[in-house]
């Protein structure tokens, strides 16, 4: 019987997805991904190319699942900054939290200096995350609503904290498990409004501010 392409391709990244998750790029070996996919090794090549093209292909899976999301949010440009920023972080947090394999290998790109996606897939996938966080700053500072502010710094403070934060569940498990955290992990639906708090207090226009500024 044969199978179909599509979920065999399917099935390859899925199981890639898992494996270079847990593994890293240089720890995953395509026989694994293969057995966990239930098809021939031969089948990568096939519909990769290869293990960096089925790679690539996995990170632009788990990107497009949340880019409409990410879309809409850029393109709807009436709500206020504070309400925009409020579904960034549910949305970026959702992405995270359903698919943890997409935080790991963010995680693992960063270590790793990005060496493992071609310039193209990163601007074209992981730069979407970007485009979002910067269009929703412009349009807050030209309306007086938040303080100017890079727009990368804060991008890497909301990315930074989502995917430590869902990277890090497994250490939490295992520390709370063993009665070694002081007190216990917030649930990840507190986490995130301690976050959308957090920014928007930060980024408060100077009269509003709770705390004075740092001069630069």
């Amino acid at each position: 019987m044969r199978r179909d392409p599509r979920k065999t391709r399917q099935e390859l990244i899925e199981a890639a997805a898992a494996i270079f998750s847990r593994q890293g790029y240089d720890g995953a070996r395509t026989q694994a991904i293969a057995d966990r996919a239930g098809v021939n090794k031969a089948m990568i090549n096939y519909h990769f190319g290869g293990k960096a093209g089925l790679y690539e292909a996995v990170v632009g899976h788990l990107v497009d699942e949340v880019r409409p999301r990410l879309a809409g949010l850029r393109e709807d440009q009436d709500p206020p900054a504070a309400e925009r920023f409020r579904r960034l972080i549910e949305v970026m947090g959702d992405a995270f939290r359903r698919r943890p394999e997409l935080a790991a290998i963010i995680l693992r790109e960063h270590l790793a200096g990005g060496a493992r996606l071609s310039r193209e897939v990163m601007g074209r996938h992981l730069g979407e995350f970007f485009a979002t966080t910067r269009a929703i700053v412009v349009r807050g500072v030209a309306r007086g609503e938040l303080r100017p502010v890079d727009p990368h710094a804060l991008h890497l403070s909301l990315v930074g904290a989502l995917v430590f934060f869902i990277a890090s569940e497994p250490f939490r498990a295992n520390a709370a498990r063993a009665d070694e955290l002081p007190a216990p992990a917030p649930e990840f639906a507190d986490y995130l409004d301690h976050l959308h708090h957090l920014i928007l207090d930060g980024l408060a226009p100077a009269r509003d501010a709770r705390f004075p500024r740092r001069e630069s």
